[in-house]
């Protein structure tokens, strides 16, 4: 069917990952988590096509900021297709941090401990 399992309407690729009702609490809890814990509480603002497609890598932190977008569109993705998982905020900070896990240890596989200081300590010492 072409029409979302969770409410009947047309199940554009929009709908699915960002207008879906299952999806909303990621999107607004994660504006807010990003204003709380970036240094500078700059708050997030994300039109539609950003969500989707990651911000302008000139932008403030673009880099970080589009590695959270693409965790968040694959975990409403992965809990979507899933239909018995919850697609909550807290269950992908659980993701984020796990993720964020991963480049440290890749990072200090290859020696490059300063790598992920500058990119990612300021989150990950913040994450629970």
């Amino acid at each position: 069917s072409p029409d979302c399992e969770v409410c009947g309407l047309d199940d554009t690729l929009q709908h699915f990952f960002i207008e879906c009702n299952l999806v909303q609490n990621v999107w607004n809890n994660l504006t807010t988590w990003w204003a709380t814990k970036d240094p500078t509480h700059t708050p997030l603002i994300l039109t539609h096509k950003e969500k989707l497609f990651g911000k302008s890598i000139r932008e403030y932190k673009a880099y970080n900021i589009n590695l959270i977008l693409f965790h968040a569109n694959k975990f409403i993705h992965d809990r979507k297709m899933c239909a018995k998982l919850e697609v909550s905020f807290a269950a992908f900070l659980i993701t984020l941090k796990r993720h964020l896990d991963y480049e440290k240890i890749i990072c200090i596989k290859n020696n490059d401990y300063n790598s992920f200081n500058t990119n990612w300590l300021w989150l990950y010492d913040q994450m629970f």
